[in-house]
């Protein structure tokens, strides 16, 4: 084992990745489609997030170029205000990004998990049957 990577030896696993074929991807859609909703607030939640992101820089252009030198109280004041609400909602939207995040996740692992206990029942079961008429 090397110092710096002590579970290389362990991991077997190749280095090529996995190909994704339409089988698969149409699998991955039989989980996720019952979290349509979820996925669609997940990403308006980070397109929000990012736009106002953006929006940060054009609220200190506007006090750099506009508010200071044309000393405009108001709308120094509105500007400042608007720097320091973007950050709240920002956080805002951060946290019911990953809450949808989550839900979803958590919600095709619970599927998942299911679909292979079922699966592991009926082999489990049909290896009894056959168990029961042998004897």
């Amino acid at each position: 084992m090397e110092a710096g990577r002590p579970w290389k030896g362990f991991i077997k696993a190749s280095g090529e990745k996995p190909k994704l074929d339409k089988n698969v991807l149409k699998q991955v859609w039989q989980y996720a489609k019952s979290y349509r909703d979820g996925i669609v607030g997940s990403l308006i939640a980070i397109l929000l997030g990012s736009v106002l992101r953006l929006i940060t820089p054009l609220f200190l252009r506007q006090i750099i170029d506009r508010a200071i030198p044309e000393a405009d109280l108001t709308l120094l004041i509105w500007l400042l205000i608007g720097l320091l609400i973007t950050p709240v909602v920002g956080g805002f939207l951060q946290v019911i990004e990953r809450n949808f995040s989550a839900r979803v996740g958590e919600g095709i692992i619970y599927d998942l998990r299911m679909a292979l206990f079922e699966h592991f029942q009926r082999i489990l079961c049909g290896s009894l049957r056959i168990h029961h008429l042998v004897r």
